[in-house]
């Protein structure tokens, strides 16, 4: 402990026993103490005169700690003190006198010593001013604790971010991304069948929506996708499109198959030549399918009748009205969008992260990959892997958590483009064949809070940081299972 008096200080230890006793004995012992380490004997007359005199007493006027501002007199040491615990007692080196005659005593001195009428009276002013200090201190520690914490989060959030680069959204890579669709609907004249004359303005008020709205199309592709036999999110399918058109309710009444097999084909470069059981739609295909559907579902009954609206103006009714909020309400569109802009969330991730990894490295390695599928130079899961995670963790195959559809749903919505920018050094897109059935890690990581939007562990009431964290806890427990 540190006892101070003016500008003298000491520091040694005292043992306070099985801590029973009060603060104000502890105070007391060190003023003793601290008296006691005076030099022995006369000073001599050319020796400076110290502060501390020999067998001299100090009245103590206050005990803290570094976290406690003053430790109240009549309290006992084990109840505020650890061991160990540094404290430092005040001295006062000599006590005031008021104009009456008085001693005018510190705050705590007051709380401790109080025995007359009048200090009596301090003694209960005191006591309501330290109980103001001690709340004023309870709320500046509360207010540090949640600054502290807050710098925490986002160093942890910050290096989650990083991990989780390639999934989350941002304007230069939605940009880029357009661009590059964009310029493959261009290239293969696509838009030149919707819209009949040449119109450079048109053109660019439709890009602008689908730049707008790049994150909620390519959702909705990828998530339509896995409905087929196969787990591909690159392509889409004919029965696949439809099921796309019927459950987005796109038209009031039910479309002819006619209708939807034009739509299908004139959106496909293939089109002319290939009967719609052959045709894939690609995602800038898919793209131009959603353009005719906007057109069609506002079509004349006649063609005496023109198109009342301009062709964007129509693409941005559907968006508004239909793609967009499917998108947030079924494929938890906005929902993972804010999980990822969280740091709480991103926190939680990293505090997992670890295990995490050694999860996703052991079942990396349970299913042997298809050659054919030109496997990345890093692990990943396939479907089958992350089948057998989730059962193993408890997520699928019981009435209450997810369907086998919902599996292959949240592996191909998972799915992001794989850029320059995450390949291995050497390794070039075009020698990934079908990346879209291989899960890298980032991806496993949207796939698992996916997994927990849609899971039922929790009550519906529960927060998004319960439900991952339930999620979490589970997978993260496969890291000791001795199955593998």
């Amino acid at each position: 402990m540190a006892v101070k008096c003016g500008d003298v200080s000491a520091d040694f230890m005292l043992h306070c026993g099985d801590g029973k006793k009060t603060i104000k004995w502890l105070a007391l012992t060190a003023s003793q103490r601290f008296s006691s380490r005076g030099p022995r004997g006369a000073q001599r007359c050319r020796e400076k005169r110290q502060q501390v005199l020999q067998h001299s007493h100090y009245l103590p006027s206050n005990v803290f700690t570094s976290n406690q501002s003053s430790l109240m007199p009549n309290c006992y040491i084990e109840d505020v003190l650890h061991d160990d615990d540094e404290v430092v007692v005040e001295l006062a080196p000599k006590v005031a006198v008021c104009s009456l005659g008085s001693p005018e005593l510190s705050t705590w001195a007051v709380l401790a010593f109080a025995k007359t009428e009048n200090q009596r009276k301090m003694h209960d002013r005191a006591q309501a001013i330290h109980a103001v200090d001690e709340e004023e201190a309870r709320f500046q520690q509360k207010d540090q604790n949640q600054l502290e914490n807050a710098h925490k989060l986002a160093e942890k959030a910050s290096l989650m971010r990083n991990v989780l680069e390639k999934q989350i959204r941002n304007e230069h890579k939605r940009r880029l991304e357009t661009q590059e669709e964009w310029k493959k609907i261009l290239d293969q004249r696509l838009i030149d069948r919707i819209l009949t004359n040449e119109n450079d303005e048109e053109k660019s008020k439709i890009y602008e929506l689908l730049e707008e709205n790049f994150y909620y199309l390519s959702a909705l592709f990828r998530h339509f996708c896995a409905l087929g036999a196969g787990f591909a999110a690159h392509t889409i399918q004919f029965h696949e499109f439809t099921t796309i058109v019927y459950e987005l309710n796109i038209f009031k009444t039910k479309p002819s198959h006619h209708l939807l097999h034009k739509v299908f084909t004139g959106s496909s470069e293939k089109g002319r030549t290939s009967t719609s059981t052959l045709i894939e739609l690609h995602l800038h295909e898919f793209f131009v399918a959603i353009l005719r559907l906007a057109v069609e579902r506002n079509a004349p009954t006649t063609r005496m009748l023109k198109i009342s609206h301009p062709v964007h103006v129509l693409f941005k009714m559907l968006l508004e009205d239909t793609i967009v909020p499917f998108v947030d309400r079924k494929i938890q569109g906005a929902a993972i969008n804010s999980l990822f802009s969280s740091n709480e969330i991103l926190a939680l991730f990293y505090d997992y992260n670890l295990e995490l990894i050694k999860v996703f490295e052991k079942y990396a390695v349970v299913v042997e990959d298809d050659p054919t599928l030109g496997i990345l130079e890093r692990e990943t899961l396939n479907v089958s892997e992350f089948q057998i995670l989730l059962h193993d963790a408890g997520l699928l195959g019981r009435q209450r958590e997810m369907s086998f559809k919902d599996l292959r749903q949240v592996f191909a919505t998972s799915q992001t483009r794989m850029s320059n920018e995450f390949l291995s050094e050497g390794v070039s897109e075009s020698t990934i064949i079908h990346e879209d059935q291989q899960m890298d890690y980032p991806e496993y990581l949207e796939a698992l809070a996916r997994v927990a939007l849609l899971t039922n562990l929790n009550q519906e009431d529960s927060s998004s940081f319960t439900k991952v964290e339930n999620v979490l806890k589970r997978v993260s427990a496969l890291a000791e299972n001795p199955k593998f």
